[in-house]
């Protein structure tokens, strides 16, 4: 009976290993029907660990770099165009410097990440063009970009030869908790907002960038005791809507820690009206996603969308008003509501932007790659 029990188990483990294509790794001296040994079933249980242990050595080495460009220590500037290896050791921003990253960085490091200084991250290049209006109507050019958000912010309402109400533009939907927690390794882009219409009598500012997107993951602890900063744009003035607040993604097998720094995904503000443009929506609060087995987030955290601004009067009727206001771009919360122009020429604000959201997970980040 001992032996039986001691093949039942065997069984079990060779199957489980056979699923996953690694049999061939596992030696197997002995043959159905002769009694296992005891040092035949230890030999195999020793294989299957050894199996085990360099599967996951080699999942750890894709998650968080073989740390082959050695140890990162930020002292002064840093020039991206002469790297083209972020498989870091230990990376260290020393206080009182500011390491500008490109938006869409991913850092790995086989070790830990402190940073004691201030992370600046690029603007997403993805604020829409002005659309120009003309007395027969409108032409518009491209809508913004969304980013990873589900709608674009849209264009607003120009005004023809006589038009006295216009309404401003849609705002830009926002991306879903659940899937930005499902899918944080996918993230790529904050959106970005709306422009104002533009025509002969000028106006028309263009809307702000998306927050930028950075992404750190590594085998030991990420401690902030500096700043992140990932913020969406603010919009020019005339109409643009704001860019939607970036995302920051910080993932660690060991631990992630956020109890004396800031990390900063605010929404971009919408523009002011002008003499032809109307009130730009607020951009949607970005993301931030921290996964860690072990998390602790005391510090600050802003995810609070963009500002609309308050209502001026613009002159007279005979001084028409050539567009209402931008949308916000949106992120983690929805874009801000572009600002209508009323039947008496006045520019309305817009809305504000939703705000983001921080999103923790506290389980190995190897687990939820996909």
């Amino acid at each position: 009976m001992k032996y039986g029990i001691g093949i039942i188990i065997l069984t079990l483990f060779v199957s489980t290993v056979a699923q996953s294509g690694n049999i061939a790794n596992v030696p197997h001296n002995f043959t159905s029907g002769t009694p296992a040994r005891a040092s035949d079933v230890n030999d195999n249980f020793e294989a299957l660990r050894e199996q085990t242990d360099d599967n996951a050595n080699r999942i750890a080495a894709t998650f968080s770099g073989n740390g082959s460009a050695g140890d990162l220590t930020v002292s002064g500037p840093i020039d991206w165009a002469a790297s083209n290896n972020l498989n870091f050791r230990n990376v260290l921003i020393e206080a009182g410097q500011t390491f500008i990253v490109p938006a869409g960085t991913v850092i790995k490091c086989s070790g830990n990440f402190v940073n004691n200084g201030s992370i600046f991250v690029g603007f997403q290049q993805n604020a829409g063009n002005l659309f120009f209006a003309s007395e027969h109507g409108r032409m518009k050019n491209r809508l913004p970009g969304r980013g990873d958000s589900s709608r674009a912010a849209g264009q607003p309402e120009a005004a023809t030869a006589s038009d006295l109400i216009l309404t401003g533009a849609a705002y830009g939907f926002g991306i879903n908790k659940i899937v930005a927690a499902s899918s944080f390794n996918q993230l790529r882009l904050g959106g970005g907002g709306g422009s104002g219409a533009h025509n002969s009598a000028g106006g028309g500012g263009e809307g702000g960038n998306g927050g930028g997107v950075v992404k750190i993951y590594c085998a030991g602890s990420i401690t902030n005791n500096g700043t992140i900063s990932a913020f969406g744009e603010n919009a020019e003035a005339g109409a643009g809507g704001g860019g939607g607040g970036g995302i920051v993604v910080l993932a660690s097998m060991t631990s992630v820690t956020n109890d004396l720094g800031t990390i900063d995904v605010k929404g971009g503000n919408g523009a002011t009206a002008d003499s032809n443009s109307g009130i730009g929506g607020g951009g949607g609060g970005g993301i931030v996603v921290m996964v860690a087995p072990s998390i602790s987030n005391t510090g600050n955290t802003y995810v609070t969308g963009g500002t609309t601004a308050s209502t001026p009067i613009l002159g007279s009727v005979d001084e028409l008003v050539h567009s209402a206001g931008g949308a916000g771009g949106a992120s983690g919360g929805n874009g801000g509501r572009g600002g209508n122009i009323s039947n008496l020429n006045i520019a309305l604000p817009g809305t504000a932007g939703d705000d983001g959201y921080v999103i923790e997970i506290k389980d190995n980040p190897v687990y939820h790659m996909n």
